[in-house]
């Protein structure tokens, strides 16, 4: 009687390990996919937040070059006698708040007219963006503080080319993308699918510098 008692109850145990292996593999197997999609889910949103902020960013340079080609812009070798370079780049500002100045420099570097009054007269001629734009490349900055107006920005920097000679620059137009903005901008992105909160962080880190450029608010 015990050996029967003992080969059924064997039985049993050899029944029920593989069902209790097969509920514990299935649960963590439903526990991982859960992982993965919220995971993709992160990637996805912040993802769509990262592509739209390099999309806007591409953009505002676009805009810069853009404006290099206006045809006041030549008024820069008469230190703009005329004001036609000073209400462009005040209509500019007004169109593109996401600048926090817009200015235009001489062939020295010395700025000619810009979009505040207070930095027309400064000299940003030891800067590299004005250095890399003089010799005809567009430059696109780094974020960090500003030397030449208070805060952090992106500062863009491209050539003005003379009419009479392409390969002549005869000053330069700068932008300074101002990123308390481009913050705003990112704290309305979404993650995993809702509003940023303390539960749903996004946060943006440069590794070339070890700075954090973004970081939700706690909610």
């Amino acid at each position: 009687m015990r050996l029967k008692q003992k080969t059924v109850a064997l039985f049993v145990l050899c029944a029920i390990v593989p069902l209790a292996i097969g509920s514990i593999a299935s649960f963590l197997s439903a526990r991982e996919a859960m992982r993965t999609e919220v995971f993709q889910q992160l990637l996805r949103s912040t993802g769509n937040a990262l592509h739209n902020l390099e999309d806007d960013i591409a953009g505002d340079l676009t805009d810069i070059v853009a404006w290099s080609q206006l045809r006041a812009m030549q008024d820069v070798l008469i230190e703009d006698d005329s004001g036609e370079i000073k209400q462009a780049l005040v209509n500019l500002q007004e169109q593109y708040p996401d600048f926090r100045a817009i200015l235009v420099t001489d062939q020295s570097g010395r700025v000619v007219t810009a979009s505040d009054d207070a930095l027309i007269g400064t000299d940003i001629g030891p800067q590299p963006s004005f250095a890399d734009a003089i010799a005809g490349n567009i430059h696109a900055g780094r974020f960090g503080p500003s030397d030449i107006v208070p805060g952090d920005t992106i500062t863009f920097a491209v050539p003005i080319r003379a009419d009479y000679d392409a390969e002549t620059y005869i000053g330069t137009i700068v932008g300074l993308l101002d990123w308390e903005r481009v913050q705003a901008r990112l704290a309305k992105a979404q993650v995993a699918a809702g509003a940023q909160s303390a539960d749903r962080v996004l946060l943006l880190h440069d590794v070339k510098s070890d700075a954090v450029l973004y970081m939700s608010e706690a909610g």
